[in-house]
């Protein structure tokens, strides 16, 4: 989780207020990436199927970008077929969704095979492993 050292480093407000666009501008370029390795994507690819040029994507996927918008991030959902959540958090919430940024974690399946899995979940049987998604435009 996080050291005492690092929870003291918060009690500077322009430390909590780096650590926190920090975080969130890399959180969103990483998924991002995550997103487009899983489905087996060259940048070229993945911008093809999401509708923008590949320029854009390489910008999103830089972690000091930052000024992308959430009509960006809206179009990017609506073209993959997943969600998007975008909410204000207290700082203890914020540091608990934070402290996985695993591959796993930031991994996301499109609506089908988050119904299929659901569905194999409420019938009782196995749920097969994280699958890339076949999304197509």
């Amino acid at each position: 989780m996080y050291t005492q050292a690092e929870l003291n480093s918060l009690e500077d407000k322009d430390y909590r207020d780096s650590y926190v666009d920090s975080h969130v501008k890399s959180s969103v370029a990483y998924q991002l990436q995550c997103i487009r390795e899983n489905l087996g994507l060259t940048q070229k690819d993945f911008a093809l199927l999401v509708g923008k040029p590949q320029s854009v994507v390489s910008r999103l996927e830089n972690t000091e970008y930052g000024k992308v918008t959430v009509q960006t991030l809206l179009d990017l959902a609506h073209r993959l077929d997943i969600s998007l959540i975008v909410r204000f958090a207290s700082f203890t919430e914020f540091l608990q969704s934070y402290s996985d940024v695993s591959p796993e974690r930031l991994a996301v399946d499109d609506y089908t095979t988050s119904k299929t899995k659901e569905m194999s979940l409420s019938t009782g049987a196995s749920c097969p492993g994280s699958v890339p998604s076949t999304t197509q435009v």
